[in-house]
């Protein structure tokens, strides 16, 4: 890993919801920063995107995969830090993102400028099983 940044990550840390829909995230924002910190000393360049609503996360997610810069980094971080359940992540107004969708956006025909370099993704997701989950 020569390039300098190393490359890019996308951290998007969903902690309040709209209405209540969900319980609030209490402690993701300090996850968000430790990782953001994290990654910059590990040579990336970080864009953090707090409390995003289904349709935000879908455009900094696309815009994310697109970024020219991909072309000249060893490798991306896409981090999202939400509710969820098996297989969807929340946005804060209650409305899922599928993780398949999400992966999809970095694939070789959708995101060529990272074809053959590695992706790293990240999801911590508080799923419906869990007895703290919701309002």
């Amino acid at each position: 890993m020569f390039a300098n940044p190393r490359g890019n990550a996308l951290i998007i840390n969903n902690e309040s919801f709209v209405n209540d829909i969900y319980k609030y995230r209490s402690g993701s924002t300090i996850d968000a920063n430790n990782l953001d910190i994290l990654f910059e000393q590990l040579g990336f360049k970080v864009k953090v995107q707090n409390n995003r609503t289904y349709q935000e996360m879908r455009e900094d997610i696309a815009t994310f995969a697109q970024k020219i810069e991909h072309e000249d980094s060893n490798m991306a971080i896409i981090v999202l830090l939400s509710h969820g359940e098996d297989g969807l992540v929340f946005g804060t107004d209650g409305r899922k993102v599928p993780n398949e969708w999400i992966l999809g956006q970095f694939d070789n025909e959708n995101c060529p400028k990272l074809k053959g370099k590695p992706k790293l993704f990240i999801f911590q997701a508080c799923r419906g099983d869990d007895p703290d989950y919701g309002a």
